[in-house]
């Protein structure tokens, strides 16, 4: 584990979490997927993006 990879867990689990509230804002609890605006199936995508790089990043620094 080094300074580098600690970092960049850090900074992609932040931003898995910030996209994940965005997320929690855009898309109510009882809407179904089908029922999603542009918007929201956006922000799902970007939800998605951040999850990948958090592991990836999780991965990398856990080894």
């Amino acid at each position: 584990m080094n300074q580098q990879e600690r970092e960049t867990y850090l900074a992609a689990r932040a931003e898995f979490a910030t996209k994940r509230r965005e997320l929690d804002e855009v898309w109510p609890i009882d809407q179904t997927e089908e029922e999603l605006t542009d918007k929201q199936w956006a922000a799902l995508e970007e939800v998605e993006r951040a999850a990948v790089a958090f592991t990836a990043a999780r991965d990398a620094y856990y080894g």
